[in-house]
């Protein structure tokens, strides 16, 4: 019995060292394992920081390259906007007022310019430099530093207003588990979320459950962290392509800006002739000083269309073509002062004095003048008559401002261009038309009024040309003047018509031959006294003073009977 007890004793003695070494051996292979889960999930957490910290830089460098692409291209925004205001200035004032004054001085500026350059004022071809054609603002408005590379990376790296990634918008919900497995919550914060709450489970209990979660987490850990490397590269390309842009912008922007203030600069001395330019024409100079202003005209013109880009790419000639064109504008200024100091002293007096006054302002006085004077009548001018007018009446300003004896006959003349423009339009041209409509030349010239047509051996039955009639004309066509060499039959014949045209076409409604005849009447002894007193004088005397050209537009646009009344009696 005791033997047995004693054989019980050992083997329960032996089972009991069996069973400690089991169980010490299974607390060792335990142990093991939840030290292989601590490691591994020390090692996965390590890894979600080194993921972290990649994003946060990557999204970092991608802002600070975004930040430097938009500053690019505002700054060249800026330059461009810049230089189309000049071109807009030049335009509205300079280049106009160029024009006007060629009319006064009696030069075909279109023609002179077109003879010498190929390209045209800007007010022929402003969409050149309109903001929605222009070259240079398709290259920033399309962006300089755009393309899909940087498309990619704003969907990739950019945040929506609600701070969630834009990526999510199509695809992380991939990114929100991510985190959500990996620490609930941002990245870079260091939270661990569900792996942080394994690690207080019971290491015998949890080793299956935390080991399915460590390698969930594993997975979008790993992932996230071969996108984050992803996402690096081509952050780095894209700052290297924005690197290399900003450098190309800043050229660019260099360029215009030199562009701009060549430009500007030599756009003062042009504005320096044109006041002077009145006072040039009045000393008898426009043989000249107009095609000093023609080639100084031609020269800012070339400023305005020089390219900066070519094939939206910085144009490599731009810097000699610039160059070349600056010699010009020097060019220009030499052969100006070389006339300048070839006048006497009392002359280079004169342009002195003009060139401190805006003839610009004068302009716009001179508009505002004369559109209130006319009224509604104004309209009815045609441009060229207009022009005529303005540039009269402001250089008459500019002149007077100088207090200086001068000669304002070339004002006289200017301003009797419209005069006779508007009667010659509406007592001629529209009187061939009317008649025209009525009893054709071709077939029926002998039954036409003679002053408006002759006839010719061969030939027939031809208009008189335009330039054959001269305000002086008007007096006769009015028959305010009778021609004496007419027949009887003819002169009758001349008054049927004009006083039908005048009727039908010429004036307002009016009751009788006589209110017809009347209007007719004012409006011949109205041309006749313009050509007589002052135009014919103006053209042909040495000298128009000052209060002969006060009382000729006193006559002309104050009068009783002057151009705006007469206006008025038309029907258009």
């Amino acid at each position: 019995m005791d033997n047995k007890w004693m054989a019980a004793g050992e083997l329960l003695r032996t089972g009991g060292q069996v069973l400690a070494d089991t169980l010490e051996t299974v607390r060792d292979e335990a142990s093991e394992k939840i030290d292989g889960v601590v490691d591994y999930f020390n090692e996965r957490k390590a890894q979600a920081e080194e993921t972290a910290k990649i994003l946060q830089q990557n999204q970092e460098a991608y802002q600070n390259a975004c930040s430097r692409s938009y500053a690019c291209q505002e700054m060249l925004k800026r330059e461009y906007v810049d230089f189309c205001s000049q071109v807009a200035e030049l335009d509205e004032k300079f280049f106009s007022t160029y024009r006007l004054l060629c009319d006064f001085a009696d030069v075909e500026y279109e023609e002179t310019m077109t003879e010498q350059q190929d390209w045209k004022l800007p007010s022929q071809q402003l969409h050149v430099w309109s903001p929605a054609d222009s070259i240079l603002l398709k290259a920033v408005g399309t962006g300089l530093l755009s393309g899909a590379t940087a498309v990619g990376l704003a969907t990739a790296l950019g945040t929506a207003s609600t701070g969630t990634a834009i990526s999510s918008l199509s695809g992380a919900a991939y990114l929100s588990s991510l985190l959500a497995c990996m620490g609930g919550g941002s990245l870079a914060a260091g939270g661990l979320g569900i792996a942080g709450g394994v690690a207080a489970l019971s290491a015998v209990v949890a080793v299956p459950a935390a080991a399915f979660a460590l390698y969930k987490a594993d997975e979008a850990v790993q992932k996230n962290y071969e996108q984050a490397l992803l996402e690096r590269r081509k952050v780095r390309e894209y700052c290297a392509e924005v690197e290399l842009r900003w450098k190309k912008g800043m050229l660019i922007r260099t360029a215009v800006r030199s562009l701009t203030m060549n430009m500007y600069s030599f756009g003062q001395f042009f504005r320096d002739m044109l006041n002077m330019g009145a006072f040039a024409v009045s000393l008898k100079k426009n043989s000249r000083y107009m095609p000093l202003l023609n080639d100084a005209a031609i020269t800012l013109a070339g400023y305005t269309q020089l390219n900066v880009l070519a094939k939206d790419d910085y144009n490599p000639d731009f810097e000699e073509n610039l160059r070349q064109l600056n010699l010009k504008a020097e060019k220009c200024r030499q052969e100006f002062y070389q006339f300048f100091l070839s006048l006497s002293t009392q002359e280079q007096s004169l342009l002195e004095a003009g060139r401190q006054e805006e003839f610009t302002v004068k302009l716009e006085q001179a508009k505002k003048d004369l559109s209130g004077r006319f009224g509604d009548r104004w309209k009815r001018l045609d441009n060229k008559s207009q022009n005529f007018l303005v540039s009269g009446r402001a250089i008459f300003y500019q002149l007077a401002a100088a207090r200086q004896m001068i000669d304002y006959s070339s004002v006289c003349v200017v301003v009797s261009k419209a005069v006779e423009g508007e009667l010659k339009r509406r007592l001629f041209s529209e009187f061939c038309r009317y008649m025209e409509e009525r009893l054709p030349l071709a077939e029926h010239g002998g039954e036409w009024p003679s002053g408006l047509c002759q006839h010719k051996d061969g030939k027939g039955y031809v208009l008189r040309s335009s330039e054959q009639l001269t305000l002086g004309s008007i007096a006769y066509l009015c028959h305010f003047k009778p021609d004496s060499r007419l027949s009887e039959a003819a002169r009758n014949r001349n008054l049927h018509w004009l006083s039908q045209y005048g009727r039908d076409r010429l004036f307002r409604n009016l009751a009788s031959e006589e209110e017809i005849w009347q209007l007719l009447w004012e409006i011949g002894r109205f041309a006749d006294s313009v050509a007589s007193n002052y135009r014919n004088p103006a053209a042909h005397s040495a000298f128009f003073g000052y209060q002969k050209a006060v009382e000729f537009f006193a006559y002309v646009l104050e009068g009783e009977k002057s151009l705006p009344w007469i206006l008025q009696q038309f029907r258009k």
